[in-house]
């Protein structure tokens, strides 16, 4: 019963098919518009296609290959550009996979949604040692915040950074045992070995 180009919905109404838009002005369903093509409404465009710039484009988590848009791929996705990756989640081609910048981590947020995020400072929450800044070599995530990694460094309180710990002999602040790895500081300022247990 329906006319070219369009089927009877569920409703009983006869309605365009998927690849055609209801055109207000001529009371017909005409082809959905391709990439680049003039436009004046997303209806108009393709599927992963929305009107901007009165131009058929992709979404923001779309790319277009001939002669569709298709999904930009996701967190830990091959890739060989960018351009590929889904950059509303804040991803970057790196040697060939899609992920988080090295300034950033990939999160969860407390609705499930997953993310490039900054990686957390010193004294920030996180959940793993990779959420936290300098994780490769002198950070760890422990109890859940970013804290120096207490087999190697000590906490530089004034330039609030990492420092590695002090060898026998070397000057430390007195009184700062934390500072040696001895985590013995004595009277002259000097890292000495540790006191007997």
């Amino acid at each position: 019963q329906c006319v070219a180009n369009t089927y009877c919905s569920s409703l009983s109404v006869c309605t365009c098919t998927t690849s055609y838009y209801f055109d207000l002005t001529t009371g017909n369903c005409l082809a959905k518009l391709s990439y680049g093509q003039t436009c004046s409404s997303s209806t108009q465009c393709s599927t992963n296609m929305i009107c901007t710039t009165s131009q058929c484009l992709c979404t923001a988590s779309t790319y277009y290959v001939s002669p569709n848009c298709v999904s930009r791929v996701s967190y830990g996705g091959s890739c060989s550009a960018s351009t590929l990756c889904d950059t509303t989640l804040g991803l970057v081609c790196t040697s060939s996979v899609c992920q988080c910048s090295s300034t950033q981590y990939w999160s969860t947020l407390s609705n499930g949604t997953q993310i490039c995020a900054n990686l957390r400072a010193l004294g920030q929450s996180c959940t793993a040692n990779s959420d936290c800044v300098n994780s490769a070599t002198s950070v760890k995530c422990v109890s859940n915040i970013c804290e120096c990694d207490s087999s190697g460094y000590y906490l530089d309180q004034t330039n609030v950074v990492c420092v590695p710990l002090k060898v026998l002999g070397a000057s430390c602040t007195a009184t700062y045992h934390f500072e040696c790895a001895s985590f013995n500081c004595d009277s002259t300022s000097t890292c000495v070995t540790a006191i007997p247990s």
